[in-house]
C-alpha cells in the first residue's frame, strides 16, 4: 500500500483500499457469481440470488464512499474473481446484479447514456472468489 492510500474499515470478507490522491476506490466482495444464461435453477433461487448480490454490492459501495466521492465516479470496473473465464455477453450478465447495486449506490442510471462507464473484466483461476469493484472519480483540480 503506498503512503497516499488508507486502509478503510470494512465487513468480514471484504477488503477497501482508497487512493483518494487519484481517485481510485476499490472494494473487494466475496459473491459468487454463476452465468446467468446458463444456469438452470427455479425462478425463485435466481431472484434471490440476483436481490442479495445487488443489495450487498450496493451495500459495499455505499459504506466505502462518502456521499461528495460517489457524485465524482466517472468510472466503475467490475472484476469477477476466480471461477472458469466466460466469455463476454456471460461476464456481463454475470455481473449485472452487482452493477444495479453500484448503480443504486451511486444514485445513476446503468443505461448507455448515463454518467459512468462501466468496464467488466476477469481474473479466472483457483484462490479467492469474489467480485472486485474499482471506482474511479474525477480528478479535482487544485
Amino acid at each position: 500500500m503506498s503512503p497516499t492510500q488508507r486502509k478503510v474499515p470494512e465487513s468480514p470478507g471484504e477488503r477497501r483500499v482508497h487512493d483518494p490522491a487519484h481517485g481510485v476506490y476499490a472494494v473487494e466482495i466475496p459473491l459468487r457469481t454463476v452465468s446467468e444464461a446458463n444456469v438452470r435453477e427455479h425462478y425463485m433461487a435466481r431472484a434471490r440470488r440476483h436481490a442479495g448480490h445487488r443489495r450487498i454490492a450496493g451495500q459495499a459501495v455505499m459504506t466505502s464512499l462518502l456521499k461528495a466521492a460517489r457524485q465524482s465516479i466517472t468510472r466503475v470496473t467490475l472484476v469477477r474473481c476466480g471461477g472458469r473465464a466466460l466469455d463476454d455477453d456471460n461476464l456481463s450478465g454475470a455481473l449485472k446484479a452487482c452493477r444495479d447495486g453500484v448503480a443504486d449506490a451511486l444514485g445513476v442510471t446503468d443505461g448507455p447514456n448515463g454518467q459512468v462507464r462501466w468496464v467488466y473484466a476477469q481474473e479466472p483461476g483457483g484462490g479467492w472468489t469474489g467480485v472486485r469493484v474499482k471506482l474511479e472519480a474525477i480528478a479535482s483540480s487544485p
